[in-house]
């Protein structure tokens, strides 16, 4: 679990250090963001109670800054890959907060990413949402990959059952039966949808908090 958790923040920090000699500020800045984020998983690893560590961290989180915190470290990962472009659109998204592990909610977030991108057939778009939708909040990750078959797709979220990642480096099926377990442990589901040849979409739907007093929902 370690070894698949660490491997996407290291792969950005890798690639960051390669400009060290002349490094701009935002590079800095995601070099700080990964080192942080490696951190808090090895820290997370001092308690073996994974269950009560999840819910004595969880916190009210503004969802849209911390997707778009690692969708930007996911670019930089993958900027030398043409084949891959990401797309966010939270013009939805204002005001929408949960209750949720942001460490782990990260960790989700990076393994769907790393699905997609290792499953590609060639170039892939993964575009990524954030709404409201019938009281509840739905996080979308959508690709255009090559899709999963329903035989597989029924049985994602074991352990032991990957689909796509021939050749590469993970492919346990750890990835999506974390994902899966933790969305749940947050009050929340995590569905899986996907048709052969035409992508794949994960839903993730988070219960909605009301607006803390503090929070300026508009400025005129």
């Amino acid at each position: 679990q370690v070894s698949h958790d660490i491997r996407s923040p290291l792969a950005a920090l890798k690639m960051a250090l390669e400009e060290v000699e002349n490094i701009p500020e935002e590079h800095r800045a995601l070099i700080r963001s990964s080192v942080s984020r490696i951190n808090d998983i090895a820290n997370n690893l001092l308690n073996t109670d994974k269950s009560s560590q999840k819910e004595s961290k969880m916190e009210i989180e503004l969802l849209a800054p911390l997707i778009d915190s690692l969708v930007s470290e996911k670019r930089m990962q993958f900027r030398n890959n043409n084949n891959v472009e990401i797309i966010t659109d939270l013009n939805k998204s204002y005001g929408l907060f949960a209750n949720v592990n942001s460490v782990e909610l990260s960790r989700v977030l990076s393994n769907v990413f790393n699905n997609s991108v290792e499953a590609f057939d060639g170039k892939g778009k993964i575009v990524v949402s954030l709404s409201e939708a019938q009281e509840k909040i739905l996080l979308e990750i959508k690709d255009n990959g090559k899709g999963i078959p329903v035989s597989v797709l029924e049985k994602l979220g074991t352990q032991g059952v990957t689909h796509g990642k021939e050749g590469s480096q993970s492919g346990s099926g750890l990835g999506i039966s974390h994902a899966k377990s933790t969305i749940e442990s947050f009050g929340g589901e995590f569905k899986i949808e996907s048709v052969v040849g035409n992508g794949t979409t994960i839903k993730i739907y988070l219960p909605k908090l009301a607006v803390p007093k503090w929070f300026v929902e508009a400025i005129t």
